[in-house]
C-alpha cells in the first residue's frame, strides 16, 4: 500500500469540542478554522486569550480539552483578514499547513463546478444519501476518465513495440487494464479486512 499523510481541512462549523477530541484520540491530523475570537490557554500562562492576541504565527495551545497548535495565515492583498487555524499537527512547517488549509477552497470550488456541470445544481432537497451516491458516481466518473486518459498513453506506447499482429485494440487494452485495476483495489482491501 501506498503510504501517505492524509490531514483533514474543516471549515469553521467543524471547530467543536466532540470532533476535535475525536480526531485528537485517535491520531488523525486535522486542520480546522477557527473565529479569531477564540479563547486558548498558551503555555506557561493561566489566563486564556483570544487568538488574535497571540504574536507568533504558530503557537502550541491547550484548547478543547487538547494540546494543539494555532496557526495564523498573513495578510495578503488578496486576503485582509488572517485565517486562524488550530491543528494537532505540530511539525509541519506553518505555511505548509495554511497552503493545505487554501486547497480546501480548490476542492470547494471544484464540487460546485461538478454540480454545476452535472446539471446538480437545482437539487435543493434532495436526502443525504441521494447527494452522496451521486457524488461517488461523479468522482467514479471523474476516474475513470483520468484512468482512460492513462491507458490510453500506455496502449500508444505498446503500438511501437509489438509487433502489428499482436497488437490490441484499444477496447479490448482499456478492458484489460480495467479489470486489473478492479481485481487491484478488491485485493488492496481483502487484504485491509483480513491483516
Amino acid at each position: 500500500m501506498v503510504q501517505c499523510d492524509v490531514r483533514l481541512v474543516f471549515d469553521r462549523g467543524f471547530a467543536c469540542p466532540s470532533i476535535v477530541k475525536f480526531l485528537n484520540r485517535y491520531g488523525v491530523k486535522f486542520i480546522i478554522r477557527i473565529k479569531r475570537t477564540k479563547h486558548v490557554l498558551p503555555p506557561g500562562s493561566a489566563l486564556t486569550v483570544a487568538v488574535h492576541q497571540l504574536l507568533r504565527r504558530s503557537t502550541r495551545v491547550s484548547v478543547y480539552g487538547c494540546d494543539l497548535r494555532i496557526v495564523r495565515s498573513t495578510l495578503t492583498a488578496t486576503q485582509p483578514e488572517p485565517w486562524y487555524l488550530v491543528t494537532n499537527d505540530l511539525t509541519t512547517p506553518t505555511d505548509d499547513i495554511i497552503t493545505s488549509y487554501y486547497h480546501r477552497f480548490e476542492i470547494e470550488e471544484w464540487f460546485k463546478d461538478v454540480k454545476r456541470l452535472a446539471g446538480l445544481e437545482y437539487l435543493h432537497q434532495v436526502s443525504d444519501t441521494t447527494f452522496t451516491l451521486v457524488l461517488w458516481f461523479m468522482l467514479l466518473g471523474v476516474w475513470v476518465l483520468w484512468l482512460t486518459t492513462v491507458i490510453r498513453k500506455a496502449w500508444q506506447r505498446s503500438q511501437t513495440m509489438i509487433h502489428r499482429h499482436h497488437r490490441l485494440s484499444f477496447m479490448k487494452y482499456w478492458w484489460e487494464q480495467m479489470n486489473y485495476e478492479r481485481n487491484r483495489i478488491v485485493y488492496n482491501v481483502l487484504n485491509l479486512q483480513m491483516g
